[in-house]
């Protein structure tokens, strides 16, 4: 069942999300006519529906067991997986650690056509910390509430949420700025710690604020950690860490020159390496393009065109690697 709240005089419509809801029919019979039937759900409605974060607790936690399907697997709990503690409920903002919370992001993951609206969640190895899998739950209209779980192999020794986290910290750079997060004015607050599946890897992106200890004061973006494929970029915005892990001259996307075209190469700017090939070069052309398309994309506010923005930076890191495999 969904539940709408009209903003202006806060009148209360319900709709049946699934007619043949035995429970559902129990307070139909009880309070008729107050839930109104899956036909009055408009295409607009639809479309605005988020897969419900509670349900989909339930599923994650069924799944960190019943994922195993042979029952000598079962009964030893050697395969079995587990929801990771959150990394960020350190700070003084959290009240309890806890388990990790699932985030809601706008992501393309493998089987997918195109960037979805997805309700998602990291999963580790039974009491280790490395990553098991990644599952997310579709709040696209045609589906809706399908579960993609990405597996990784059982012995494999890919970083999970809270090692990410500890490698983002301990960094050369992170600790450098340690006057950044013991500042007495003011309160370093770590943002959500999400995991997203890119290029045949996982991009970790979480964002720092800032809050200076003074009543009605409210968090201000500092900085920004990325993680991907051991590699850890901290800047002051998302292409300027991209840039760190991704290659030099990246970021330079978030200053494009005259009628859109990339603006020259700085003195900063680093060469390609020696034998790097024309390959990789027109990659790294093309991460810098996509990386200006996402930004673009975020200033519009407009989803869709968000969507097409990551699906191009992810082909283009894609192209990326390969140039990489080939030119070493």
């Amino acid at each position: 069942m969904k539940a709408t709240v009209d903003a202006y005089d806060g009148t209360v419509d319900l709709y049946s999300v699934d007619d043949k809801d035995p429970v559902l029919k129990a307070w139909e019979g009880v309070f008729p006519g107050v839930v109104k039937p899956q036909s009055a759900i408009s295409p607009e409605l639809r479309d605005h529906f988020r897969y419900p974060e509670d349900i989909f607790k339930v599923q994650r936690a069924l799944l960190t067991q019943y994922h195993v399907d042979n029952p000598g697997d079962f009964f030893s709990n050697q395969t079995f997986w587990q929801v990771p503690s959150d990394p960020t409920g350190r700070g003084s903002t959290a009240a309890t650690a806890g388990q990790q919370p699932p985030y809601y992001v706008l992501a393309q993951v493998s089987g997918q056509d195109r960037p979805e609206f997805q309700l998602t969640s990291a999963l580790t190895a039974l009491r280790r910390e490395n990553l098991a899998a990644w599952v997310s739950a579709s709040s696209e209209p045609n589906n809706y509430g399908k579960l993609t779980v990405l597996r990784l192999p059982t012995n494999n020794s890919t970083p999970g949420p809270n090692q990410v986290q500890n490698q983002m910290e301990s960094t050369p750079a992170v600790t450098e700025n340690r006057t950044l997060f013991n500042n007495p004015n003011v309160t370093a607050i770590f943002g959500n710690l999400l995991t997203l599946p890119v290029a045949g890897g996982l991009l970790y992106v979480e964002p720092i604020y800032i809050q200076r200890n003074e009543q009605n004061s409210y968090p201000q973006l500092a900085r920004v950690l990325v993680s991907f494929g051991g590699k850890v970029g901290f800047s002051e915005t998302l292409a300027g860490a991209l840039e760190q892990v991704f290659g030099s001259g990246a970021g330079q996307a978030t200053n494009p020159g005259q009628n859109g075209q990339q603006p020259p190469p700085t003195q900063n700017q680093q060469p390609l390496a020696p034998g790097s090939t024309p390959q990789l070069s027109q990659a790294v052309t093309d991460i810098r393009a996509a990386l200006e398309h996402v930004r673009a994309a975020q200033q519009s506010g407009n989803f869709a065109d968000l969507g097409a923005a990551y699906q191009q930076l992810d082909d283009a890191v894609k192209r990326f690697e390969q140039a990489q495999g080939t030119g070493g």
